[in-house]
């Protein structure tokens, strides 16, 4: 079950920079696009912010390029 875990977070975090990488958002908006609970997308940010792969400034969401 734990990788099975990790696999669903994965889709979530691909999803999410995917949507980042269009165009910064609110957390709230991202819930909205993504069609998630908030707090499985407050959740997925979090760990992309620990990665270094996001970034929270302002309100709002952006992905970091690499």
């Amino acid at each position: 079950t734990q990788s099975r875990s990790s696999a669903a977070s994965d889709v979530y975090k691909r999803q999410l920079l995917a949507l980042l990488h269009a165009a910064p958002h609110s957390s709230e908006a991202l819930a909205s696009a993504s069609g998630w609970p908030l707090p499985r997308v407050l959740a997925a940010l979090t760990e992309l912010e620990i990665e270094g792969r996001a970034v929270h400034e302002n309100g709002r969401w952006y992905a970091r390029l690499s």
